[in-house]
């Protein structure tokens, strides 16, 4: 059993926005690394990527909100506004692969985060006791980092948005676009969904792109195969990925390297703290 939605058909305009959604991911991580490059532009690199991503992502609901709209045929169950129903095992071989992966790829996330969490923990506390020294993090990774108020509260903002934006646009503009018009099989569109959003998120580096690309790819796949056409627990995983993520850049900005340096603001933002 997979989720395939009952009466939708896109039509020439939702085709077209979907379309044009697919050629925006395909840009976006071009137009970041353009605005973590160095500039004289007013702002650090994270600041223009967080503002650049709260609109960006506005505008990501937005076209999500045309592509429905502007569909032939449309229906509350085509978009996943469903009560959840839990299917065990798919229909096919791959489909119960996917399954599987689904139910099973949770717990090792999880279970990953977790070991993440606790290693980041004694290392800070190492850190404190002047046993280590701060981690020398990847360019792409310390180049985002918020380095006053101002900037968290940008970075806070940016992945709640940012959040809300990719939900909207893979469940409901990519899932629907590919599995009904363009008729792929749902797997294949669990990974072309992974590889879009990784995509995406390469600006930050291989490790940023693989985990969004897997936690898709797990969103992604319980929603067609496991809780099929519900978007209830697809969102609240993604509230509690949010959640993680924010939690996981606080804690590295307060560690900063000192090898990547602070340069001061120039359109006046909140002074260092």
């Amino acid at each position: 059993m997979y989720f395939h939605p009952p009466t939708f058909e896109a039509g020439p305009v939702a085709t077209a926005i979907g379309l044009g959604v697919i050629a925006y991911l395909l840009v976006l991580p071009l137009v970041l690394r353009r605005l973590k490059s160095p500039s004289t532009r007013p702002g650090t690199p994270a600041s223009r990527v967080y503002r650049f991503t709260c609109w960006a992502s506005l505008g990501e609901v937005l076209a999500a909100m045309a592509f429905v709209g502007t569909a032939t045929v449309v229906s509350v169950a085509d978009v996943g506004l469903a009560a959840p129903t839990v299917y065990w095992f798919g229909d096919n071989p791959a489909a119960t692969m996917v399954a599987l992966l689904a139910y099973w790829g949770w717990p090792l996330l999880i279970v990953g985060v977790a070991v993440q969490i606790r290693a980041g923990a004694r290392q800070r506390a190492k850190i404190a006791r002047g046993e280590a020294e701060p981690p020398r993090l990847p360019p792409g990774t310390a180049a985002l980092l918020p380095r006053n108020a101002g900037e968290r509260a940008w970075m806070v903002t940016a992945s709640s948005v940012g959040a809300l934006g990719t939900f909207a646009v893979v469940h409901a503009v990519l899932v629907p676009l590919l599995l009904v018009r363009f008729g792929l099989h749902p797997g294949d569109v669990v990974l072309g969904v992974a590889l879009l959003s990784g995509w995406a998120l390469s600006h930050g580096g291989w490790r940023s792109a693989l985990t969004m690309a897997l936690f898709t790819a797990l969103t992604t796949g319980a929603y067609l195969f496991v809780i099929a056409g519900s978007l209830l627990f697809p969102l609240l995983f993604w509230g509690l990925f949010t959640a993680v993520n924010i939690l996981g850049i606080m804690h590295l900005s307060r560690d900063r390297p000192p090898s990547v340096p602070t340069k001061p603001e120039t359109d006046g933002s909140a002074k260092e703290v």
